[in-house]
């Protein structure tokens, strides 16, 4: 659940019996781990996966995420959690802190970082000012694809297999 408690958003990774738990219910290292905390609006965004595709229609219900990570003129910047505390949300750069920490403790080597922007995945993602954003699942077991116009994706974080701790609840 997100609730506005000042300049930072309440915030939990999605629990057994949470609409949001599609998720995370791919998750391995980190399956069970959850991370309460509190976010900056700034780094919350909407998140399409394969799940929220129906036939030529984004779902409604893009699960809310929390990622360290803001997009500026279409172009996506990642941010470390000492530049998140030097922006003052100290609540925020802590989250993200605790995530990296459990990664680092599971034994994984990238950070959750490196995980959002996989290949560059993130950073990828520069749409243009008009037409028509097209989104398709990447696997090939259940084929689907979806579209939106590009004025409405402006909070939109398109994933492929989110790391478990993106997700917020």
């Amino acid at each position: 659940m997100l609730s506005d408690s000042g300049p930072e958003y309440r915030v939990n990774t999605p629990g057994a019996g949470s609409p949001w738990r599609f998720t995370v219910k791919a998750a391995k290292e980190l399956s069970g781990e959850r991370f309460p905390g509190y976010v900056e609006s700034r780094f919350i965004y909407r998140m399409a996966q394969s799940e929220n595709l129906l036939p030529f229609l984004l779902g409604e219900y893009c699960a809310p995420i929390a990622i360290p990570a803001v997009r500026s003129n279409a172009a996506w910047t990642m941010y470390e959690a000492a530049e998140i505390r030097r922006m003052g949300f100290v609540q925020t750069a802590r989250r993200f802190d605790a995530i990296n920490k459990r990664l680092r403790q599971a034994g994984q080597g990238k950070t959750l970082q490196e995980r959002i922007d996989e290949r560059g995945k993130l950073r990828k993602q520069v749409f243009g000012e008009e037409g028509q954003l097209v989104v398709a699942g990447a696997g090939g077991k259940h084929i689907c694809a979806a579209c939106l116009p590009v004025l409405l994706r402006s909070n939109l974080a398109i994933s492929i297999k989110p790391p478990q701790t993106m997700a917020t609840q």
